[in-house]
């Protein structure tokens, strides 16, 4: 049997290994941007705690397919689609958070000169990532 960087070179050739190869960096670095943007904020513990969790996973994952032919492993691919995922929830919190800490004093400001009442400010525009 061959490891996975074999496997995926042999039925998909250089580009199918350098596809493969780039898709385990993406996830990489969603790890990385995960522990690196919810570092310091208590409500987003839980995303520190799953880029940890997704960089021992994948690593795991790297090492035993050397030697194991898995290269299509369900739990791999769900792992890459939770961690991007959790990626983009936790770049949606943020934007929020800073939408509301930016804005508020000025929206306050101007509402109450005009005569609106906090309910009849416009939703945010945030369109998924």
């Amino acid at each position: 049997m061959h490891g996975i960087y074999i496997n995926a070179l042999s039925e998909h050739g250089w580009i199918g290994l350098a596809l493969f190869l780039t898709v385990a960096g993406c996830s990489w670095i969603n790890c990385f941007l995960l522990i690196r943007k919810s570092r310091g904020r208590p409500g987003l513990a839980w995303a520190n705690l799953l880029g940890r969790m997704g960089q021992a996973a994948l690593v795991g994952y790297w090492a035993g397919g050397a030697f194991l032919s898995q290269t299509y492993l369900d739990e791999y691919w769900c792992v890459i689609f939770i961690l991007d995922a959790a990626r983009r929830v936790v770049a949606r919190e943020i934007a929020r958070i800073a939408g509301v800490s930016a804005a508020t004093p000025s929206m306050r400001l101007r509402t109450s000169q005009a005569g609106i009442g906090p309910l009849a400010l416009p939703k945010p525009d945030i369109r998924p990532g």
